[in-house]
């Protein structure tokens, strides 16, 4: 494409030279790339930089031949250079333009504090189970069950915008994606149309980046204020915040939730070791799922799945057939089973769904409740003291450990969490690795073993290493190497 065409309705020139592409990251243009420069944490030798205008150099050397900018920039790098008012935006708008502006098949977005990749996932395979689907998301992404290279939750625009072009090359019918708050707040999702967007639940997170709730809460809702009338928005009528989701949404509305107020709705609910049975209401009709999730907050995304694919054309026995076989979701209440210890793998590091996950599994575990977690570093700090008092005053034993600490000092961010607990139930073991270890020594025939926090990644963060770490390969490997023989509990 002409730069004089790609630029029409953006920015004035007359430069009618052909576009290669268009990045916002200095490694990676080539020979006639666009380079926006962006204020976003990119790698540069290694070290991580806030500012992309300071990537100017090194993206001339590596090709660009066009830079935008929002700032002034000196004048030495022989090359073009067009200033916006907003870098995010235009990189938006061109790689729409540039990439893909096609979008032949529907799009459905997932917006909510927790439930955001459970739902994003198991509606992908429901669809897939009809028709071409694709899912991207925090666990990765998935094109017709073939997996995709990704990076982010939600893509910076010039990698989701070739992601789009290549669901119109795979000819998908439906593309689940989740939206993360940061995604929207980036322009990451401008220009994109919600066929439906679903609304999980909302809690304060974030607030390292947000400062506010009411900023948090302002970022869930756009995407819902700009929707197009004839779209859909799928809310569940259980959570806190709903109302103003339902009041703001321009869309059509459909709601879910656990009792008959919503459109789709839940009764005779029963959770089990096994999972959780209920029947499911819609329009007069009612069916029985039985589904292998546990606990309440799969309940709703049991129900967000349902309401979704019911509103898309989906009938309730197509519904109903699809739940007994599902396949488990990475990292989310993950089960690895041996010599009856159930050991659980969560992406849980929120207070609230640290509460739902393990508020859920109390009644079902016969035996000992044990609990491994800790928090992230340079993330918001508030949200760990509470955390700590969550895992304490729900399960037998809580094992203190290290999440990915970054740059920050992992004993501070253990005496932060050790501020809301109760040190009669806990113990403090900082290398993860040996507090998982701990805790399966320790278990017991019955126990359950819930390890927190990480779910389905694959490294820990620190001090800017990426260092290999499978939490479900340490548990496999643990059982393996163990021959102990469990002694049968007097009491279960």
């Amino acid at each position: 494409m002409k730069l004089k065409d790609l630029f029409f309705g953006f920015i004035e020139t007359s430069i009618t030279d052909f576009v290669k592409g268009i990045s916002y990251d200095p490694l990676r243009c080539k020979e006639g790339f666009i380079y926006i420069a962006i204020d976003i944490y990119t790698q540069l030798n290694g070290i991580e930089i806030p500012d992309g205008h300071k990537g100017i150099e090194l993206a001339v050397i590596n090709g660009a031949k066009w830079i935008i900018t929002e700032k002034e920039v000196p004048d030495i790098f022989n090359t073009p250079i067009f200033r916006v008012e907003s870098s995010r935006l235009i990189l938006a708008q061109l790689s729409k333009k540039f990439y893909s502006e096609d979008e032949s098949f529907e799009t459905i977005g997932i917006i909510g504090t927790n439930g955001k990749t459970s739902v994003s996932y198991l509606l992908y395979q429901l669809l897939n189970s009809k028709k071409e689907a694709a899912y991207l998301g925090t666990i990765g992404s998935f094109i017709n069950d073939k997996p995709h290279p990704s990076k982010d939750t939600t893509p910076e625009p010039p990698d989701l915008w070739m992601y789009r072009k290549k669901l119109v090359e795979e000819n998908i019918h439906y593309s689940v994606m989740e939206v993360s708050s940061h995604g929207i707040c980036f322009e990451r999702v401008n220009g994109l149309n919600f066929n439906h967007l679903i609304f999980t639940n909302i809690t304060p997170d974030h607030l390292d980046f947000h400062k506010t709730f009411e900023n948090y809460l302002s970022a869930k809702l756009k995407p819902f204020q700009e929707m197009r009338q004839n779209d859909s928005a799928i809310i569940n009528k259980d959570a806190l915040y709903s109302d103003q989701f339902l009041n703001e949404s321009v869309g059509k509305v459909l709601t879910y939730g656990q009792d008959s107020k919503s459109d789709v709705y839940a009764r005779d609910i029963v959770f089990s070791e096994s999972g959780v049975s209920f029947d499911l209401l819609y329009q007069g009709e009612v069916k029985s799922i039985q589904a292998p999730l546990l606990g309440k907050h799969n309940l709703e995304n049991i129900l967000a799945v349902s309401a979704c694919a019911l509103n898309i054309g989906f009938d309730l026995k197509e519904v109903q057939e699809f739940w007994p076989s599902c396949k488990q979701i990475p990292g989310r209440l993950e089960k690895i089973e041996e010599e009856k210890v159930k050991v659980l793998i969560d992406y849980a590091h929120t207070e609230d769904a640290m509460k739902h996950v393990l508020e859920s599994l109390k009644p079902l575990c016969q035996r000992s409740l044990r609990v491994i977690f800790g928090c992230g570093g340079d993330r918001d700090r508030s949200k760990r003291s509470p955390m700590g008092r969550v895992a304490c005053d729900i399960a037998d034993k809580v094992y203190l450990t290290q999440d990915n600490p970054r740059y920050e000092d992992p004993d501070q961010i253990i005496e932060d969490i050790l501020e809301g607990c109760d040190l009669s139930k806990l113990e403090v073991i900082k290398n993860r690795r040996e507090a998982i270890i701990k805790a399966l020594s320790e278990s017991k025939p019955h126990d359950w073993v819930v390890i927190l926090g990480k779910g389905h990644e694959k490294t820990q963060s620190i001090k800017g290493e990426m260092i290999p770490f499978d939490e479900r390969e340490i548990v496999e490997d643990y059982f393996k190497k163990s021959y102990r023989t469990f002694s049968q509990p007097e009491n279960l």
